[in-house]
């Protein structure tokens, strides 16, 4: 289930990074580079149990940045677009849906990642740089939303650290709905 747009209002409001939210600045989803900020991030949130990527704004100062670009924001960061993206890479496919808030009379994408995970999502392609020299997303790698990188939450490959988490968030989504309560 997805949040209201209310709710999401109300995040943007008091935005903070944490396990279940992502925050990065304006980028190019129809650039590599971007894609793979899209990928990653996607598949991480996923595999913490979901969470929202909210875009837009700068990590450090959790303030607005303003967007740049020739098209509206809706042309930019297109839903089935990045639903695309997503089921091209995740070995497992899995629904997102984007919200386009206003916060401070301008509009911010704020792509959403349902709750439900019972496996750890991989990678299943490879994604390359525009000069097709870099691997910006490998294939095989589980991406996780974690402390163990740089002792603050952020997206990376999952370490021997994570899977611990990783099992525990599967194992809560296993048991029945009730038990879920109580978890």
């Amino acid at each position: 289930m997805f949040p209201s747009i209310e709710e999401t209002r109300h995040l943007l409001q008091s935005l903070s990074e944490s396990y279940a939210v992502e925050v990065k600045r304006w980028f190019d989803p129809t650039q590599p580079e971007g894609q793979a900020k899209l990928i990653k991030t996607l598949i991480a949130l996923r595999n913490n149990g979901g969470g929202r990527f909210v875009i837009g704004f700068d990590d450090e100062t959790m303030r607005p940045v303003p967007f740049a670009g020739q098209q509206p924001v809706r042309a930019v960061f297109v839903q089935d677009e990045i639903q695309a993206l997503v089921s091209r890479f995740a070995s497992e496919p899995f629904e997102i849906t984007v919200q386009y808030v206003d916060h401070e009379g301008e509009e911010f994408p704020v792509i959403c990642v349902p709750a439900g995970v019972r496996t750890p999502v991989a990678t299943k392609s490879e994604l390359k740089d525009a000069n097709n020299q870099k691997a910006l997303v490998p294939i095989h790698a589980v991406f996780v939303r974690t402390l163990s990188s740089n002792n603050t939450v952020s997206t990376a490959h999952a370490q021997w650290r994570d899977w611990p988490r990783i099992a525990e968030v599967g194992s809560v989504n296993l048991r029945p709905w009730p038990d879920r309560i109580a978890a």
